[in-house]
This record gives C-alpha cells, sequence and structure tokens, in this order.
C-alpha cells in the first residue's frame, strides 16, 4: 500500500500513482478526469459532508489534501465525487 509522503498539520501529500492505476481497473471511466490538467476537486460542496480538496498534477501524481480548503474549484465536483469515491476512501484509510 502507498503511505503518505508527507503527513503534518492540515495537509497530506500521497503519492497517488499506484492507487489511481489499481482504481482504474475497476473504475476505468475515472482515466477522462485523471487526464486533465491540473484537475482539482473539492469534496465540500452540496455534493458532500466533509471538505477535501484534491489536486491531481499529471506531472507529479500527487494528491494534497486541504481539509481547511473549503471552495469548490471544479465545476465537475458532483460527478468527480462519484467516480472518486472508492479512491477517497482508500486516502481515508491511508490518512488515519
Amino acid at each position: 500500500m502507498v503511505q503518505p509522503a508527507i503527513s503534518g498539520g492540515s495537509n497530506t501529500i500521497l503519492d497517488a500513482r499506484q492507487m489511481i492505476e489499481d482504481a482504474l481497473l475497476y473504475e476505468p471511466e475515472i482515466v477522462s478526469i485523471l487526464l486533465q490538467p491540473h484537475f482539482v476537486f473539492s469534496r465540500d460542496d452540496q455534493c458532500a459532508r466533509s471538505p477535501i480538496l484534491i489536486r491531481i498534477s499529471p506531472d507529479t501524481w500527487s494528491i494534497r489534501w486541504r481539509y481547511d480548503f473549503t471552495i469548490l474549484v471544479a465545476s465537475e465536483a458532483c460527478d468527480a465525487l462519484n467516480l472518486f469515491h472508492s479512491i477517497v476512501n482508500m486516502f481515508a484509510i491511508l490518512s488515519t
């Protein structure tokens, strides 16, 4: 399992390459979202209960969680919430 590269304060940075590749085996439709440069997804909107910002950069394949970031920055967050559901669950397990 991938371990957090950096953990502290309200931020956690995870190396997401392996988790994303594993998730794509089960939810291949995620590819279309992951290929968008610097895709940003916030769960702090009408589709979710807790603020989590997920920033996916194809260059670094890293994901940053900012629990204090509450602004919706992606118009497709509602769709992304459904697509990323299993991945977010994996992140939650790793960050505890």
